[in-house]
């Protein structure tokens, strides 16, 4: 058994002598390196505004999508008011239907609802109650319009990188002051928007924003409302119809939304 190790150690070194010489006889004999990594070239990114413009762009051809949402609303001192998790799915041209479940720590109580827009007409149930219809006191509905329209985005900044379900976003940091269209109008928004360099579509938006409100007793507060959206099924056959064939009574007065941050649908 000696003899054996003996040997197999010279060998090892007979053949480590071998590759040395070949390498230094300008390549005779046998190499074994290990081969080097090609580096990879860092992703061109586009300016912010750029990238804005395109994501708005690319979003705006969408005929549907689904985008759901976590949020919560704290008033001035910190309190927790309000806890949401919200489906919303859109199809184009006319079309939604918002899943909400809110907590309120404070009234120690769990709201569900569903609502269904097309154009104005609101289908509204909560929990597992039933269907009520109603017209709604804003416009017809239209999306994507410009739910994604960012143009008077201010301080619009980049804001990083990040791989979103195997695809390079692009993170364009901006200050807003809403819209509209996503009932957001009135509050001042920091918001995040991460654009996958590829579509140009959005992936997420994380925001943050801050609105003064005056009770009825004169008491100024400002809430403060916090958010994630997660974008999906772009362009997915989703089918929003009305419930029960749209065979429900009508409901006064029509239904509001039970969160004060007034999130979508906005009767």
């Amino acid at each position: 058994m000696k003899k054996m190790l003996q040997l197999a150690a010279l060998m090892l070194t007979v053949l480590a002598v071998t590759v040395t010489q070949g390498c230094a006889r300008g390549g005779e004999g046998t190499t074994f390196t290990s081969p080097v990594p090609t580096p990879t070239a860092a992703p061109q990114l586009l300016p912010p505004e750029e990238v804005l413009q395109r994501a708005t762009e690319a979003m705006s051809q969408l005929t549907a999508i689904r985008e759901k949402r976590t949020a919560k609303v704290t008033f001035t001192d910190g309190q927790l008011l309000t806890e949401s998790e919200l489906d919303f799915q859109y199809v184009a041209p006319n079309k939604l239907r918002l899943d909400r479940k809110t907590n309120s720590p404070k009234e120690d109580s769990t709201i569900e609802t569903s609502a269904i827009l097309i154009s104005n007409i609101l289908y509204f149930k909560g929990g597992d109650g039933a269907w009520v219809k109603s017209t709604t006191r804003r416009s017809s509905i239209r999306w994507p319009s410009k739910m994604y329209d960012f143009s008077d985005a201010t301080d619009v900044a980049q804001a990083g990188t990040e791989t979103l379900d195997g695809e390079l976003c692009q993170i364009a940091a901006f200050n807003w002051g809403g819209s509209a269209e996503t009932g957001s109008l009135g509050w001042d928004w920091q918001v995040e928007l991460y654009i996958s360099t590829e579509s140009y579509l959005i992936k997420k938006m994380e925001r943050v924003g801050k609105r003064t409100h005056m009770f009825g007793t004169g008491e100024v507060g400002e809430w403060t409302h916090t958010d994630v959206t997660i974008y999906s099924d772009y362009n997915a056959p989703i089918v929003i119809e009305p419930p029960e064939g749209g065979d429900v009574p009508t409901a006064t007065p029509v239904p509001l939304s039970p969160t004060p941050n007034a999130n979508y649908p906005i009767p």
